[in-house]
């Protein structure tokens, strides 16, 4: 299947707070990852919503009803990373 969307969930590990590139900018795993989805898509799109700091019931009391809003159905690929 070809997804048309990545929706990534989470904390500082999905927003790409470790992944520091260079100059301090950071491009995550997810971004990296929504980088080569849309090579293979036209029409893709990527919502990062990951936020630093946040744990697991954070995660899902603040993304998830944003990241349902934006499935539009089953080619989008949904991530969730989030420390306990």
């Amino acid at each position: 299947m070809i997804y048309k969307a990545f929706i990534a969930l989470g904390d500082s590990y999905t927003e790409g707070m470790s992944d520091e590139k260079k100059y301090g900018q950071y491009r995550g795993w997810a971004d990296r990852v929504a980088d080569v989805m849309a090579n293979h898509e036209s029409d893709f799109t990527y919502a990062n919503l990951a936020i630093r700091g946040k744990l697991v019931r954070q995660v899902v009391d603040g993304q998830i009803d944003a990241a349902i809003a934006q499935v539009t159905g089953p080619e989008t690929l949904v991530s969730f990373h989030a420390g306990a």
